[in-house]
Formats: structure tokens, C-alpha cells, sequence
């Protein structure tokens, strides 16, 4: 796609100029000036009211002297890696208690307390003709209270059974509640609950995804990231982009800068902010190319490079020859061609990478003049019809690059009300001129 900009117009700078005579005559001056021309052009120059004058015309290489480079910035990242598969599934903090002995001595009056709830032995359960029938008693008094869940379990014709009792609501709450027994008949896997998780929550900035709404945890860890990938990206997508690889998750903000998004999750996830990005030299939205102090004028040839990573500007092709549309000191686009360029035809500038920082040179091709590179004057009286002046005094100058020159011409009388300088430009780089011209005003 290609977008048509508004033709630029060449800088042209007119700065009047006064010379004294010995014979107090008003002679006063006109300056036409380019930095670095690079393309044609021609300038018309009101000499009414002029009795006679000269000229004097000075040339030189302008092209800039070195190469400039510009980056892609990159977009701020982060990863999450998923270490257990179940990160989002809420857990009730728990622990085992083992019957190993039914005797009845050994369990007589046996109370366990589960943080100052008590299950004391022939009130609340039950000892029973083995440690399985003990561990059912006890099993469904725990269970049958508000707070506490329990199931137990046993195999075959072991001689002990254990009951995995958890709090009633999942989430941290009963983690570190105390739990002990009275003999040592019945033993505690620890002495207070532990291992409960609320639902999985992760925060990125402002935005909160939970498990079970958000996200699903899947059967293995990749499938989990897959699931969190894929919330990111239908809750996120403005502002934050997603990809997975295996069991990480990685996360891209979507503008080349330093943002900065905090993010955390359940201890299942490992995770790191959204940070290190930098800023780009390059407009996607305006199409253009931002550097200090450039140097480039419109038409100017440009080879354009990328180095390593060598990814290239989208809408652009590596080592291949643009030419500017100067936009100011620090700015400029490119065009495929120095007419495009003159009128303003500006390529467009699609994609930039997004994560890794891409550095792209841009470097002015030498002077190179062609047949003809120079310029010469035409006369009008009406600042329309222009004819070529070609005798000898006002003969055209070709230049005598790189060296550059200087030509002076005596007009003498001039029997015209306009005079026209016309440029032939180079075929590449781009010409230092300055017109000088000198007159007597009536």
C-alpha cells in the first residue's frame, strides 16, 4: 500500500544583500542557497527595477558524509512458566491421621483435637474390631462436623488404616491450624494443616484472570499454559499479546517502549514482569524514520541495510536503494523512486519485530553526476514563458565534481523582468549551491 503525501516543497532561501559603491549607487543582492540538492529544480527570480547585474554561482559535494543507524525498539516481555499442572485448582489444607493400633487399652478414651475441636474416643467415635473399623468411626465424626472434611483408607489385610481430614472451605484458610493426639496409637503426618490454595489468580497490570472463569486447568503442564495463553489474549489483547512454547507462557506488550506490567500468580507459576522495552526510531503510524539531525533532502538516494538480528522494516527490503521526502531536520520517509520522493508518494512501513531490537543503517550513495548535471538561466517578462539565454555570457555551467567550482557571469544590461535558474540535479547525492547575484537598482 502506498500512501500519497503532500508534495514537498524545495527550501529555498531568498536573503537580500547590500553592497556599497565608491559612486554611492544602491546595488543590492539576491541569494538563492541549497544544502544538498538533489533532484531538479528551477527558480524564478523577480530582476524588475534592476539597471544590470552579475552573478556568481559556487558548487560543491553536499551529500552527507556518514551513514546513520535506527532501531526497531522492542516490546517488553515476560514469561510464566508452569511448574505443576493444577495451578489454578483450589485446594483445602490438610493432613493424614494413621490408626496403627486398635487396642483397646491403646485407644481407650484416645483423643484427637483438630485446632481445639476435640474427637475423643467411646463419646464422639468409636473404637471398633480393627484399626479400619477405629479409622470409619473416626472418619465420619470429623466429617459430620461444620468445619472439617475426611475419608479414609486402607489395603488389603494391613493392620492400620489413615484418614486424610481437611478443612471444609478451600482456599489458605486452615493452613497452620494445630492438630494433636493423646496416644500413641494414632500418629499425625504433622502437626497442623497445610497445602491449602485459593483459586489460581494471575495479575497482569490492572487486570486479574481466575482459574475456573478465565482459564481451565488442563491434564498436563502445557495444556495449562495453553489455557493461560489463551486467556491472556481474549482478556488482554490491547495491550498485552500471548504465545506459549511447552509449559511457558509468554506474554508481549504490544507497544515498542519500557512498559512496565507487574504480574503475579499461585506458587505453581513462575513468573517474571513485563519490562525491558525501549523506544523505536521508526513510525508505523506516520511512516517515517526519526534521527538527529539527517542531513537528507528530498530525492536524495539512500541505501538501506539491516543488521543483526537481520530482520527487516515491513514494507522495506534489505540492501536496496530508497530515496528521502525530507519531513524536517530529524524526520524523514522513503520512496521508491526520486520523482515518487518529489511528489511525495511515501512507502509504507507495515511491521517491526516484537521482541528482539532490530537495527537498520541508512546510508547516503556518494555523488554521481550525469550527463548534463549542472545548470542554466532562461529569461520571461511575464514569469511564464521562459526562453533559454545561451550566448556566451550567460552560458550554462556543467559541474566539476567532487572538487565543486565557482562561476561568475556579467549580465550587464538585462532587458528581462524575471530570470529563471534552472538544476539539473546529480544521479545521486546531492549538490551544495549558492547563486549570488548582484545588481544596480534603477
Amino acid at each position: 500500500m502506498r500512501k500519497i503525501a503532500s508534495l514537498i516543497a524545495l527550501a529555498t532561501a531568498l536573503v537580500p544583500m547590500f553592497v556599497g559603491t565608491a559612486k554611492a549607487e544602491r546595488r543590492e543582492g539576491i541569494e538563492v542557497s541549497k544544502a544538498a540538492q538533489a533532484v531538479d529544480f528551477t527558480q524564478s527570480i523577480d530582476m524588475s527595477g534592476y539597471a544590470s547585474f552579475s552573478a556568481q554561482a559556487v558548487y560543491s559535494d553536499g551529500t552527507p558524509s556518514a551513514a546513520f543507524s535506527a532501531t526497531s525498539g522492542k516490546k517488553s516481555t515476560a514469561t510464566l512458566t508452569v511448574v505443576r499442572n493444577d495451578v489454578g485448582t483450589a485446594k483445602r489444607a490438610d493432613l493424614t491421621i494413621t490408626i496403627s493400633s486398635n487396642g483397646a487399652t491403646a485407644l481407650a478414651g484416645a483423643v484427637v483435637t483438630l485446632n481445639g475441636k476435640t474427637f475423643t474416643a467411646g463419646s464422639d467415635w468409636t473404637v471398633g474390631s480393627s484399626s479400619v473399623a477405629s479409622a470409619k468411626s473416626l472418619s465420619d465424626a470429623i466429617d459430620a462436623t461444620e468445619q472439617y472434611r475426611a475419608t479414609y483408607t486402607f489395603s488389603g489385610a494391613q493392620t492400620w488404616a489413615v484418614i486424610t481430614a481437611s478443612v471444609t472451605e478451600t482456599g489458605t484458610l486452615g493452613n497452620g491450624y494445630a492438630a494433636s493426639v493423646s496416644t500413641s496409637a494414632i500418629t499425625l503426618s504433622r502437626s497442623t494443616f497445610l497445602g491449602g490454595e485459593a483459586n489460581g489468580v494471575i495479575h497482569i497490570g490492572t487486570v486479574t484472570l481466575t482459574q475456573g472463569v478465565d482459564w481451565t486447568d488442563g491434564a498436563t503442564t502445557a495444556l495449562t499454559a495453553k489455557a493461560i495463553s489463551d486467556a491472556i489474549m481474549a482478556n488482554m489483547a490491547s495491550i498485552v499479546v500471548s504465545t506459549y512454547a511447552s509449559s511457558v507462557v509468554y506474554a508481549t506488550s504490544t507497544i515498542n517502549e519500557a512498559t512496565k506490567y507487574s504480574i503475579d500468580g499461585p506458587s505453581s507459576l513462575t513468573v517474571s514482569q513485563v519490562f525491558n522495552g525501549a523506544a523505536s526510531d521508526i513510525s508505523l503510524a506516520d511512516d517515517t524514520i526519526s534521527t538527529t539531525s539527517h542531513r537528507f533532502t528530498t530525492g536524495m538516494a539512500i541505501l538501506y541495510t539491516t543488521t543483526t538480528p537481520n530482520v527487516s522494516i515491513g514494507g522495506l527490503r534489505d540492501s536496496v536503494t530508497y530515496y528521502a521526502i525530507r519531513s524536517d531536520a530529524n524526520t524523514f520517509a522513503l520512496s521508491d523512486t526520486s520523482t515518487g520522493a518529489v511528489a511525495g508518494i511515501t512507502l509504507n512501513l507495515t511491521t517491526l519485530p516484537t521482541i528482539t531490537a532490530s537495527t537498520y543503517t541508512f546510508t547516503p550513495i556518494a555523488l554521481a553526476t550525469v550527463a548534463g548535471s549542472g545548470f542554466f538561466w532562461q529569461a520571461s517578462d511575464d514569469n511564464t514563458n521562459f526562453s533559454t539565454l545561451s550566448t556566451v555570457s550567460y552560458s550554462s555551467v556543467t559541474y566539476a565534481m567532487p572538487s565543486g567550482g565557482s562561476t561568475i557571469w556579467d549580465f550587464g544590461s538585462y532587458p528581462y523582468k524575471y530570470l529563471r535558474v534552472n538544476f539539473k540535479g546529480p544521479a545521486t547525492g546531492g549538490i551544495a549551491l549558492t547563486v549570488r547575484m548582484y545588481g544596480k537598482k534603477d
